[in-house]
């Protein structure tokens, strides 16, 4: 190695290691609700906030009903919704105490709806057109392209994509303190066959796909593509979370009826629905 290769190499050293200390120095502020970056201290109001409890991360899958999220509301289980779940909104009076939409097309599609909702905590992608509030909180994340795996325990300064809102939620989960983790209406059911991507990646819809109500897409609308490549993709992570999970003794455990995703120990939804007390 040359002289200037020694010094790169020194300099990359260097100044890595100043931007994990920034990053330190970002979380210790923000625990104390006195980061200079505001996001952040909306982030750490719910550090540990809900330690030992049980929570669900509520999907968006044909198999989701609204009887299942109207007992979640009378048993009073804090729970995370995603993306277009307004949509069954009609049909129950249950409302998710923390919405999340990290998939920017879903996102701009129905900004005027998210905007709108302000009784809920969201967590955002920062796009034009958000409204800015004390219950809004920025996701920043970091994506690869079906290879580099990763989970953070924190979110500032990032959560990690794993290529699917439920990647988010459960580093969010986590960090909150939540010690069983329930997924419901989360399939992973998906027609690869059924979208053409543009020239920017993005899959430009035939019809709809699977979901909990029909014409949850539009023709026409956007999304990215899923393939069968990314679904494969999306099950490795997962189980790369689940070990992280497992090794801090939190359980993931899926309620959803049906659909494809087996990476963790199932319970039927209908039996939890029976017990009095199911926790």
């Amino acid at each position: 190695m040359n002289l200037f290769g020694i010094f790169r190499y020194a300099f990359r050293t260097i100044s890595n290691a100043f931007l994990q200390f920034l990053f330190l120095i970002r979380k210790i502020l923000a625990n104390y609700q006195l980061s200079y970056i505001a996001n952040d201290n909306k982030y750490y109001r719910f550090k540990d906030k809900y330690k030992g409890l049980d929570c669900f991360i509520v999907g968006n899958g044909p198999s989701l009903i609204a009887n299942d999220l109207t007992w979640l509301k009378e048993q009073k289980i804090i729970s995370f919704g995603v993306n277009k779940i307004h949509l069954i909104y009609p049909q129950t009076d249950w409302r998710p105490d923390f919405y999340v939409c990290e998939d920017i097309p879903v996102l701009e599609t129905i900004l005027d709806t998210v905007n709108e909702q302000k009784d809920l905590i969201k967590f955002l992608m920062n796009i034009p057109g958000i409204k800015k509030d004390d219950k809004t909180i920025y996701i920043n994340r970091i994506a690869t392209e079906f290879t580099g795996m990763d989970f953070f325990l924190e979110p500032v300064p990032y959560l990690f994509c794993g290529q699917t809102v439920l990647y988010i939620c459960l580093q969010l989960a986590a960090f909150m303190g939540f010690k069983r983790i329930y997924l419901l209406g989360i399939d992973f059911s998906w027609n690869f066959d059924e979208a053409d991507p543009d020239k920017e990646g993005f899959s430009v819809l035939k019809g709809d796909s699977p979901h909990f109500v029909p014409n949850y897409f539009q023709k026409g609308e956007k999304q990215y593509l899923v393939t069968k490549q990314h679904f494969d993709y999306m099950v490795r992570i997962l189980h790369f979370a689940k070990g992280i999970l497992d090794n801090l003794g939190i359980e993931v455990i899926n309620a959803t009826r049906g659909g494809k995703l087996e990476v963790f120990p199932r319970v039927s939804i209908e039996d939890m629905q029976t017990k009095a007390n199911f926790r």
